[in-house]
Order: C-alpha cells, then sequence, then structure tokens
C-alpha cells in the first residue's frame, strides 16, 4: 500500500471499528483492548464479508475466507504502518481534548442517529435534535463527523509521538 493511500485506508478502518465492533468508541479512545486480528475478521463478518467458523481439517479456504482475510491483514498493515492501534488511540484521546466540542457532536452522532436506536416516529429525526442541542444545522452535524474520523487518520500520520498537544483548540 502507498503512503498515499494510507490515509484514506485508516479512515475506513476507523468507520470500520465504529461500525462493526460492539465496542467501537471505546477501543478508539482506548478503554478497552485494541481488536485482535480474530476480531477484525469478526468485524469484517458484521459488515457482510462472510468468515465460515468451521472448515474440514485439511480443506482449501473458500475465495469468501481467502478475501477476509486478506482484509483483515490489509486493515492490520495499515494500522501498523501508522504506530499501531496506540497511535488512533492517542490521536483521539488528543483530538477530544483539543476539540471539545467538535468531539461532543461526533459522539452524539455515533450514539443517536448511527446507533438506531431511537424511533424517529415519536417526532423529529435525531439528526436534527443533535443539531439543535449543538446549536448547528444538521449539515454540520453530519461534517463534524466524517471531519473527527479525517483528523484522527491524518494526524496519526502527521504528528510525530509526544507533540500531540500542538493541536488547535475549539
Amino acid at each position: 500500500m502507498s503512503h498515499w493511500k494510507l490515509q484514506e485506508t485508516l479512515e475506513a478502518v476507523i468507520e470500520l471499528l465504529l461500525r462493526s465492533h460492539p465496542q467501537g468508541l471505546r477501543v478508539l479512545v482506548g478503554e478497552i483492548p485494541a481488536p485482535t486480528f480474530e476480531d477484525l475478521l469478526m468485524m469484517l463478518h458484521r459488515e457482510g464479508a462472510p468468515v465460515s467458523e468451521v472448515r474440514v481439517s485439511g480443506g482449501k479456504a473458500t475465495a469468501e475466507q481467502e478475501s477476509c482475510l486478506i482484509r483483515a491483514e490489509t486493515i492490520q498493515d495499515a494500522v501498523d504502518r501508522c504506530g499501531g492501534w496506540e497511535v488512533l488511540v492517542e490521536m483521539a484521546k488528543a483530538y477530544k481534548e483539543a476539540c471539545p466540542s467538535s468531539w461532543k457532536i461526533f459522539l452524539d452522532h455515533i450514539v443517536w442517529v448511527e446507533s438506531g436506536g431511537i424511533s424517529r416516529l415519536a417526532g423529529e429525526a435525531q439528526l436534527s435534535r443533535i443539531a439543535e442541542k449543538h446549536g448547528v444545522s444538521p449539515d454540520t452535524v453530519q461534517r463534524r463527523r466524517h471531519e473527527v474520523v479525517t483528523s484522527i487518520a491524518r494526524g496519526a500520520l502527521l504528528i510525530p509521538k509526544g507533540e500531540l498537544e500542538l493541536l488547535p483548540s475549539d
């Protein structure tokens, strides 16, 4: 993988973590351990890449299994090239501290919009409620949600360890 594609790949890894790991946000902020290779396989399975738990001893892997393994290896390679999961965690923590209002919008979007846990039948959409809560437009909520992931990935590649305090504040 080229250096030029690495940021895009890291963004996709963070998105996968947030969508498919049962505690992805808690992993991202370092509250629970980083995913193992087996966790990556399960995350990919949740995304729709079939992973068979059972294979006849000595049998050949299916194309789906091989594809899933290759994807998991690509993810692990991207994470390793940025310095490991701990670098992504430190960058997420630094971003949370440096940009608290953007982080709160991001967090609310993950919890209330992406979780799908609250019905919209009772009134306005969760996105509108979040926008109102933070005094921004729904478009701004969506934009901030994606900007946080981009900033974490870019920062993990650009900012040397020990220099994270150089981030601007909200």
